[in-house]
């Protein structure tokens, strides 16, 4: 693929056809042998050209503002229409544009990528050269936390707790019969003779005894 021709070569192109200097043609003159020419130049320039914005035309002949670009285009569009010696210079100078030689595109060649045999290997994408990716750092290892058991290295359902506390056999007074007997626990607080009775076994534990229940 060949590119677009240059700006200078357009220029030059030009200024042979109508037998001007460059200087003239990127001067400030507004004569019409002068103008014209300049305003030809611009329209191929972004008719054939690559990359070429207003702006950058305007700086290229001469220093000109977008708009004096603008309105060489349409005055050149106009003349192709309505006037044939115009078409043919322009015809003249495409051709003359196409006989000249051109720099090619720039071809950006990938390098070859080596053979690869497993599988894992081919999944893995393709990295040119001096582009590696750096290793991570391994993972940051914390301690455990020492918690309220001794050691830190066992779940709690496998440490062994200590057993609740027992009450201590003490003598207290039956709330039934004012006896006194020796209670195993703190809450034992009615005697086993009283339990073995028929008001205790029938429903004596919620019989008032002397308003203490």
């Amino acid at each position: 693929m060949r590119r677009g021709p240059t700006a200078e070569q357009v220029i030059e192109v030009v200024c042979g056809l109508y037998n001007i200097t460059r200087a003239e043609i990127l001067g400030r003159q507004h004569a019409f042998r002068i103008s014209h020419p300049r305003q030809l130049a611009a329209y191929i320039i972004s008719k054939h050209c690559d990359g070429m914005s207003l702006p950058r035309i305007g700086r290229i002949l001469g220093g000109k503002d977008h708009t004096t670009i603008v309105h060489a285009k349409a005055a050149i569009g106009r003349r192709l229409l309505s006037n044939p010696e115009v078409a043919e210079a322009y015809l003249e100078a495409v051709r003359r544009l196409d006989r000249m030689p051109r720099p090619a595109l720039p071809c950006r060649v990938r390098p070859a990528e080596p053979f690869i045999s497993t599988k894992a290997q081919r999944m893995t994408p393709y990295t040119p050269p001096g582009r590696e990716r750096k290793a991570r750092p391994a993972p940051m290892v914390r301690p455990p936390k020492v918690g309220r058991f001794s050691n830190p290295g066992l779940a709690p359902s496998s440490v062994s707790r200590p057993a609740a506390k027992q009450g201590t056999p003490k003598t207290r007074a039956c709330l039934m019969c004012n006896g006194f007997f020796n209670s195993e626990w703190a809450g034992d607080r009615v005697c086993k003779f009283c339990k073995s009775t028929e008001t205790w076994k029938c429903g004596g534990s919620s019989i008032d005894i002397g308003g203490r229940l």
